[in-house]
């Protein structure tokens, strides 16, 4: 399915690429701000209150919330 995740400010990932994010599905867009970057590229940079779509099964969102996105 298709999910939206917010990257919480405590996040580890906040400042972060999503290479370094290591996570096991893609994020198809991301929207910082008022901006959308739409394909995201492994060196697009993660920051708080970051809006990520991302594509994943519903069992994958446990992995997620563990890395602070809710």
């Amino acid at each position: 399915g298709l999910w939206e995740l917010r990257v919480d400010p405590t996040s580890s990932l906040v400042g972060h690429t999503l290479a370094d994010a290591h996570l096991e599905f893609p994020v198809l867009a991301i929207w910082h701000q008022n901006q959308a970057l739409f394909n995201p590229g492994g060196s697009a940079r993660l920051e708080a209150e970051d809006i990520l779509l991302v594509s994943c099964r519903s069992d994958h969102l446990e992995q997620v919330k563990a890395k602070g996105l809710r």
